[in-house]
């Protein structure tokens, strides 16, 4: 990897490669990307987008995406932080996915108001998580 691998180290995804390759290309998609995007940038970005702006309901949707991956978080364990501050592990690598799914949250809701569609997050979203996906499965090999 470009970068440490280390960062990719999630337990979850320790499995066989065909395994790996049919959540990613078949569930991902089904039980959590297409339900994120309708949730998101369907009902939350165009209920806000109506009444107020679409940069109002492009950051709600945002804010509300990122507090949506704490939970998720806290099954990803890595030793990638220096020594000095394991002790802040958890916190850090919660606010920094958070941070991460608000800012990517930014940018789907813009492809949604770019091109008028949801399918063109879904992809997004879908080649980011299934790519995830594959440098986890990749850290463990």
């Amino acid at each position: 990897f470009l970068i440490q691998s280390d960062l990719f180290k999630d337990s979850r995804y320790d499995q066989p490669l065909t395994e790996m390759l049919i959540y990613a290309l078949i569930a991902l998609p089904l039980r959590t990307v297409l339900l994120e995007e309708l949730l998101f940038r369907g009902l939350i970005l165009g209920y806000s987008q109506k009444h107020k702006s679409f940069l109002h309901g492009a950051i709600v949707s945002s804010i509300l995406f990122g507090l949506w991956h704490i939970l998720p978080s806290f099954g990803i364990k890595t030793t990638a932080l220096p020594s000095s501050l394991r002790d802040y592990q958890q916190p850090i690598l919660i606010l920094t996915i958070v941070l991460a799914t608000f800012i990517g949250g930014l940018i789907l809701s813009w492809l949604r108001k770019r091109y008028d569609s949801l399918l063109v997050p879904i992809v997004v979203h879908w080649a980011i998580n299934g790519s995830a996906m594959f440098f986890a499965y990749l850290a463990w090999k």
